[in-house]
């Protein structure tokens, strides 16, 4: 979880205890993979920010988004989130991408999903 430490009045920010989150590009099983690698300290500069705000803590709970994110039955919507160590992302996403190219067509769906260009010629 970043903290941020200061910004100014022209928008430039630091950001201590920062981390990239990667996520797997497909959701296997209703599971979306990800893992956070850690960066470190990040100074931004206030060019290139558009919003500078607060955002909701994980640990607050709203039951009307709660409520809305639930279909008739009762059961939750939507993909499932699991946190897992960067080696294991890594060596999930080698095997879809081994299960891509076992699929002799030629061309992997996850690199046309990934790079979008030319898709309309496929």
């Amino acid at each position: 979880m970043q903290v941020l430490r200061s910004f100014d009045q022209f928008s430039n920010a630091v950001l201590e205890d920062t981390s990239e989150r990667k996520l797997l590009s497909k959701i296997i099983n209703g599971i979306q993979y990800y893992a956070d690698m850690p960066l470190g300290l990040y100074l931004i500069r206030g060019d290139s920010v558009v919003v500078l705000g607060e955002l909701m803590d994980d640990d607050d709970t709203n039951d009307d988004i709660d409520e809305q994110n639930r279909l008739d039955d009762g059961t939750k919507r939507g993909v499932v989130m699991k946190r897992v160590q960067l080696e294991e992302l890594e060596r999930l996403e080698l095997e879809e991408n081994l299960k891509d190219l076992k699929l002799g067509d030629g061309h992997s769906k996850t690199a046309v999903t990934q790079w979008d260009f030319d898709a309309d010629l496929m």
